[in-house]
């Protein structure tokens, strides 16, 4: 095979995964972490994501209510079989990260597809996280607990 042809097939190729791969039915949108897909409807002024799968939420059963003017976010639905409902809003104390700590970080804006957090210390850039990987590390947070685990490892 001459390597015109091979660059050909290998085009053709990522062509029909491109074209084969794509959601349907589905908001599909870029995460941070790889494809968000979610069913994706306005109504009054807020943006109601259902059935959301991505690398960090994979089961389609949590959801999420986004009020950009109230820069409110509700998660709901159901994770590790149990079911929850919460309410976040810019300002309040949640988790982005962990490894031998959970991180927590005041919310500093709510937009239809992330939520952005501001980390601590001059020269950190802000985090943002898709609504996959937000749901994964908030559905059960539980703030004091944390505070009080990361104390405990710090001593």
């Amino acid at each position: 095979m001459k390597r015109e042809q091979g660059i050909v097939l290998a085009g053709l190729g990522l062509l029909l995964y491109k074209a084969f791969s794509k959601p349907k039915n589905n908001q599909g949108f870029k995460g941070l972490g790889g494809t968000i897909t979610s069913t994706m409807t306005r109504k009054n002024g807020i943006i109601i994501h259902q059935g959301i799968r991505g690398q960090w939420e994979n089961s389609g059963k949590t959801n999420a209510e986004i009020n950009l003017k109230a820069g409110t976010i509700r998660i709901y639905g159901e994770r590790n079989e149990r079911t929850f409902d919460r309410t976040f809003r810019v300002g309040d104390e949640a988790e982005y990260d962990s490894w031998n700590m959970n991180y927590l970080a005041p919310i500093i804006a709510i937009g239809p597809k992330t939520v952005t957090f501001k980390k601590a210390g001059n020269g950190y850039p802000d985090r943002r996280l898709d609504l996959s990987e937000f749901i994964a590390r908030n559905y059960n947070l539980n703030v004091e607990k944390i505070k009080k685990y990361n104390s405990e490892y710090l001593d």
